[in-house]
């Protein structure tokens, strides 16, 4: 992509990160092995290579988890559980969900792009709420008109039912790490972020449960 982008006298990259691309070498258990090195260090290069590429202005936006995976068809594999009115994870009932709506992440390569002199070279962490999993469920719960329950599960247990290694994995590092995206990055760019409420709300029909 990036040398079609060349050929063809592309002005402005906006590319899509991940939140904490850029410390993950500093995160805790990280010197141990013990997360995922290929994911994050292939996050890095990445956006080395649109740095590096040689584009008049760039954009590197880093999204945190996003609000979206509560939705079919994503949910089915990441909270399979939803539709029977569970969700079940490694996560801790205090750890809070660092969210970020897709939609907005569209808003602000919008942006981006309208104001290319202002965002050229900025690297911006995005999020739009932050909610634990017990007050996603009763939001949830709210909105939909059912009971869903949230509960926090050994990871060996979840993986031997069928979650992926990977995400129950990830979801053990929101416990330690966490993204550090924050709501207050996109409003200081005049952007008011998605809450989940409104999120949920507007995508009722799309969630299981």
């Amino acid at each position: 992509m990036i040398d079609a982008a060349r050929a063809e006298n592309v002005r402005h990259v906006v590319h899509g990160s991940v939140s904490n691309a850029g410390s993950f070498r500093t995160m805790e258990g990280w010197a141990a092995g013990r997360w995922e090195a290929n994911y994050w260090e292939s996050k890095e290069d990445a956006e080395a290579i649109v740095r590096d590429a040689g584009f008049p202005v760039y954009t590197i936006l880093r999204p945190a988890f996003m609000m979206d995976n509560f939705a079919m068809p994503k949910a089915a594999g990441m909270f399979p559980d939803l539709a029977q009115g569970a969700i079940r994870t490694a996560i801790a009932p205090e750890t809070p969900m660092v969210l970020i709506a897709a939609e907005d992440i569209a808003r602000m390569a919008c942006a981006a792009f309208a104001a290319p002199d202002a965002f050229a070279g900025r690297v911006i962490e995005l999020a739009g709420d932050l909610l634990t999993l017990p007050e996603i469920a009763r939001l949830l719960a709210m909105i939909k008109g059912k009971t869903i329950v949230c509960e926090s599960r050994d990871a060996d247990a979840l993986i031997a039912c069928g979650q992926h290694d990977g995400w129950v994995r990830m979801q053990i590092w929101m416990n330690i790490v966490n993204y550090p995206a924050r709501p207050e990055e996109m409003m200081d760019w005049g952007i008011e972020p998605t809450s989940f409420a409104d999120w949920a709300r507007r995508h009722a029909d799309m969630i299981s449960g």
